[in-house]
């Protein structure tokens, strides 16, 4: 029976490399995928500022595709072999996770059929990232499902067309037309790309990292047709909270109380995503020392549970980074 332990897990890593190391690269420079903060605000606390009244800063730092025609051009051709390693990447979390249950088969049709039995037998181990997000298990098990037809037909004959315009079009065996809009391979390949990490621990439950996928999940829906419960666009910020000197608590050793609530509520105001989207927030806490700047980093997670949230110099549990000030 599975265990799941760290050997077993770096299995994956090392099995899906050499597929995720293309996908990665396709993604980030055909698609400008990143899921980093797009934009940093620095708010600045005073004395006698709250973070309701401290002056902030908004910076925006747009991640952008290659523009270039000739480039763009050129990976563009790749397309049909980018959606065939993403599928293999799929392929390959499916194999181990049987394979971690007793079961070993090769063709995709056997594993599908191997995947449904067990799973409806109530006796499926599954690695702790897909049990504990069922949405994202049965959603990605029914895109390989759906997908396994055309992968075949992709790789194996010379039944698909590829637009000018990065349009997939691919025709099984049986005749049905599989549409995959460059948009689609887009989420496709997201989805694929942080599968793995998500699995093996890279990125928790609920990290920036789980939203985006969740989110590129729901976009195709229409391909694998399990809905994903309470979607909304993530919109990845980042915040330095930068507290002056004379607005630290009690002199020295430095503490600076962040209260998250205000924190989330004025970047959610400094930084609007409308009634569809959701603000993922990471934090940089900075407390002015004379000796330079001492910083804490506080995860996306962290910030939404809200609160207040102290943060004490010297704290060996938490303990900050002191960086020289230009």
């Amino acid at each position: 029976m599975a265990a799941f332990d760290r050997s077993h897990l770096n299995e994956l890593l090392a099995r899906t490399q050499y597929e995720r190391w293309a996908v990665t690269y396709y993604r980030r420079t055909f698609f400008g995928q990143s899921e980093k903060p797009f934009g940093q605000t620095e708010i600045v606390v005073d004395a006698g500022d709250t973070v309701d009244t401290a002056h902030g800063n908004i910076g925006i730092f747009l991640q952008s595709a290659l523009s270039e025609p000739a480039v763009k051009d050129a990976l563009l051709r790749f397309v049909p072999l980018v959606f065939a390693a993403a599928f293999k990447i799929q392929d390959m979390v499916v194999e181990w996770t049987l394979a971690a249950n007793g079961i070993n088969e090769w063709q995709f049709s056997k594993k599908i059929i191997a995947y449904k039995r067990i799973a409806s037998t109530g006796g499926f181990v599954l690695p702790p990232f897909l049990a504990a997000d069922r949405d994202v298990e049965r959603g990605c098990f029914a895109l390989f499902e759906r997908l396994s037809a055309y992968r075949n037909a992709l790789t194996h004959g010379d039944n698909f067309a590829l637009h000018a315009d990065g349009k997939l079009e691919i025709l099984d065996k049986s005749a049905n037309v599989l549409v995959l809009e460059l948009k689609d391979l887009g989420h496709y390949l997201r989805i694929c790309d942080l599968l793995v990490d998500l699995v093996v621990g890279v990125h928790p439950l609920g990290s920036p990292e789980h939203r985006v996928m969740r989110y590129a999940l729901a976009e195709l829906l229409r391909l694998h047709g399990v809905p994903v419960a309470i979607v909304r666009k993530p919109r990845l910020s980042h915040l330095n909270l930068r507290f002056r000197g004379a607005a630290l608590a009690n002199g020295r050793p430095a503490v600076a109380d962040v209260d998250l609530t205000a924190v989330h509520a004025r970047m959610a105001f400094l930084n609007p995503v409308g009634v569809d989207g959701e603000l993922v927030l990471a934090l940089t806490v900075i407390a002015e020392v004379p000796e330079g700047d001492l910083v804490w980093d506080v995860k996306p997670e962290e910030v939404e549970r809200g609160g207040m949230l102290t943060l004490r110099e010297g704290d060996l549990a938490r303990p900050p980074t002191l960086l020289p000030r230009d």
